[in-house]
């Protein structure tokens, strides 16, 4: 699958590699999971994905 956020010269804010990398996940049947209120680890998680230019294994 092409994935914007992981090309070189990718001009995606880090919000839209996000919604990219979750509409990445919901498309290979997986659901993307939500923090609880007071934290932020799966945003971090799921931020490392994008920043780095990682797909996750199916």
């Amino acid at each position: 699958m092409d994935l914007r956020y992981q090309r070189q010269d990718c001009d995606l804010s880090l919000r839209e590699g996000l919604a990219e990398y979750h509409a990445y996940l919901r498309s290979i049947g997986r659901k993307a999971m939500v923090d609880r209120q007071d934290s932020r680890l799966i945003l971090e998680h799921d931020a490392t994905h994008v920043i780095f230019g990682m797909d996750t294994s199916a």
